[in-house]
């Protein structure tokens, strides 16, 4: 089972869809992830047409299928040389060690592609999975920050977690 970071073509939106149309993945994302066809449609086909400048989007891939997506948003000024990390797996497949193995295949090729110093990941606190996850490809917990997401109108908690280039 080999696992392929690719970028997202437009024509994947259902795929998009079909992967992430699960409630228990919501529950773990911004109010703003994408929960319609459209809305997966849209944001498929900005990932598609990305330079790269502001963020770095692919497919997460196992034997030619779409089981997920990972991504990196670069930032800016004094912070240029950081990027935050979101990621995600339809539901069949988590739990099997596939996750970890993405995120290190991501942060390897942000290292060696871009000027980056660290990168970074801000889950939920009660999202152990992606806890388990970040800690499984080599990040380090640095710290909770209390009450910083607003969810559903309320306040959760999340956790940093850090991995520094050598």
């Amino acid at each position: 089972m080999e696992i392929t970071l690719e970028m997202w073509r437009a024509e994947n939106y259902h795929d998009f869809f079909m992967a992430s149309n699960d409630e228990s993945l919501r529950a773990n994302m911004s109010d703003t992830f994408p929960k319609t066809l459209d809305e997966c449609k849209q944001i498929v086909n900005a990932f598609s047409q990305s330079t790269n400048t502001t963020e770095y989007v692919r497919a997460i891939k196992i034997d030619k299928q779409i089981i997920g997506c990972i991504a990196a948003f670069f930032e800016s000024g004094m912070y240029r040389k950081n990027a935050e990390i979101a990621y995600w797996l339809k539901a069949d497949y988590r739990g099997r060690g596939i996750m970890p193995n993405a995120i290190k295949l991501l942060a390897q090729e942000l290292f060696s592609v871009f000027d980056l110093h660290r990168i970074w990941a801000r889950p939920f606190e009660l999202n152990r999975a992606s806890h388990r996850a970040l800690e499984k490809a080599g990040f380090s917990y640095e710290g909770l920050l209390k009450q910083d997401v607003i969810k559903d109108g309320i306040y959760l908690n999340s956790v940093i977690y850090a991995l520094i280039k050598d």
